[in-house]
């Protein structure tokens, strides 16, 4: 299931995500996994709080400013939706005869920004191949 977070978005948390992977000297594969991780903590834990009184009955609540933008779901999904394009890489460098066990992190990073989930639609057209079939068009009721 597709998260429909701009495209553009997508490729800099995916670019973030792998910019630490190289930084932390860690696998692309282990950052995924610590993104979703990091992503399920606002619903494991609930939301941050900001103050609370005693008497007065008062709790002021955020989410966690890096994640405000986005809703939790949105979160999960994209994290989520990384992994998906993350094993759908290796199987196309596969494909094209990387050996699955030995793809370099940057090979498959590449793959990834190439997927159609991070690919922004530019144009639209109108398809006008069924106008004239029975039960499609402007005719039909």
């Amino acid at each position: 299931m597709a998260v429909f977070i701009a495209a553009l978005k997508k490729r800099a948390f995916l670019r973030w995500i792998y910019n630490n992977a190289v930084a932390n000297a860690s696998t692309l594969w282990d950052a995924l996994n610590d993104f979703q991780s990091a992503c399920m903590d606002p619903v494991r834990t609930g939301q941050i709080a900001l103050s609370i009184s005693g008497g007065g009955y008062s709790t002021n609540l955020k989410l966690p400013s890096s994640i405000s933008q986005l809703t939790e779901e949105e979160l999960l999904g994209l994290s989520e939706q990384f992994i998906l394009i993350y094993q759908n890489a290796i199987l196309t460098l596969a494909a094209e005869n990387v050996p699955i066990t030995s793809p370099t992190d940057a090979q498959i990073f590449a793959t990834m920004l190439d997927a159609d989930d991070l690919t922004t639609c530019r144009q639209t057209v109108h398809d006008i191949t069924l106008i004239r079939y029975p039960g499609y068009g402007p005719a039909v009721q």
